[in-house]
């Protein structure tokens, strides 16, 4: 279960505790029997902007990572996101998500109540209703409408089919 908590910029910018991650995790090792306690990874950004009280830049925070945020995705079994787009990229992939409202992928959010009676919950096995039409908004957003009409869109479409 990777957790990939706000940056300390969109902490300050949304009003949120800095240890959103840490309370995340404090509330699924509750949820979880010790044994699974394990499991749970917290995964900052690894350049991650920290700011003052007015919004200022102060820092960029280097977090070094064991290992890619792609190997830790390939054995991730849930993202849990503010609103980072590893969110996305596990969406992409199949793998669900717990996101907020202010993440582009609310709306094939699990919850993290699933966690409560069972570790594995069942319904993560399957796909959210709201995936598909999720990608076509997505793909509907990437170009403006002069690009869909001197068919740029089309032929970059068509550039980067890769028969998925």
């Amino acid at each position: 279960i990777i957790i990939c908590p706000p940056t300390g910029a969109v902490a300050w910018y949304m009003g949120l505790n800095y240890d959103w991650g840490e309370m995340v995790k404090d509330r699924l090792e509750t949820m979880l029997p010790p044994e699974e306690h394990h499991r749970i990874v917290i995964r900052r950004k690894p350049k991650e902007p920290i700011v003052d009280d007015k919004g200022n830049l102060v820092e960029l925070r280097v977090y070094p990572q064991e290992g890619t945020l792609e190997d830790d995705l390939k054995q991730a079994h849930c993202v849990i996101a503010y609103n980072s787009m590893v969110a996305m990229q596990a969406t992409l992939q199949g793998i669900p998500v717990i996101t907020s409202e202010h993440s582009c992928c609310s709306k094939v959010s699990f919850r993290l109540e699933d966690f409560e009676n069972d570790p594995y919950p069942e319904k993560f096995n399957t796909e959210p209703v709201n995936r598909i039409p999720l990608l076509y908004w997505l793909a509907a957003n990437q170009w403006k409408s002069g690009e869909i009409e001197d068919g740029t869109a089309w032929n970059m479409l068509q550039e980067h089919y890769n028969g998925v």
